[in-house]
């Protein structure tokens, strides 16, 4: 396993700019100095994180590296959502959850496409999801026999992990601003 780790970090200095590539060859160094096969291999795996993450960052940059990680982590749960829904015994809270998830899909789609898009998406999402609740708090719907209170609080649930979701995509467009400012 040490040896494939060197390879690694051998083939990721290689893929570096000269400028930042001086560590890894210390890094290799110093784990030769190592003692234990187990303490060395953790050594090197720390390293080859790092290497990998420097790679991307210098390859993609930080807001790609971001979106990509934001759309994965997205579209996972929305495949968990899809696994885990059926078990789900209330009709209503299934129908609620499987309506839902193509909204995250889609947010998650937005994500690894534009991020500017899918902020715009997900402000579309709160608004409408504020208008839902505001219009569902009216009398002639709390006099229905529906769970007018269940879908209230889902809707404030999806718009919370929408404004959430608002800030992760604002916050990699900062990132990747305050990159382009610190390399002038």
């Amino acid at each position: 396993m040490s040896a494939m780790l060197d390879k690694f970090l051998v083939w990721a200095e290689r893929h570096l700019p000269e400028s930042e590539r001086i560590w890894i060859s210390d890094l290799r160094s110093e784990a030769r100095h190592i003692s234990g096969n187990l303490s060395r291999q953790r050594f090197l795996w720390s390293g080859a994180l790092a290497a990998l993450g420097q790679i991307l960052r210098v390859r993609f940059g930080v807001q790609r590296v971001g979106q990509s990680l934001l759309g994965v982590a997205l579209l996972m749960a929305c495949l968990g959502g899809i696994y885990i829904a059926p078990s789900i015994e209330n009709e209503v809270v299934r129908v609620s959850f499987y309506s839902v998830l193509p909204i995250y899909a889609l947010t998650a789609g937005l994500a690894l496409v534009n991020l500017n898009l899918m902020k715009r998406f997900a402000i579309g999402c709160i608004a409408a999801l504020g208008l839902f609740w505001i219009i569902s708090g009216l009398d002639y719907f709390t006099a229905l026999d529906a769970p007018v209170y269940f879908f209230r609080a889902f809707a404030v649930e999806v718009a919370f992990i929408m404004t959430g979701l608002y800030v992760a995509a604002s916050y990699l467009g900062w990132a990747e601003e305050a990159g382009d400012s610190q390399s002038l």
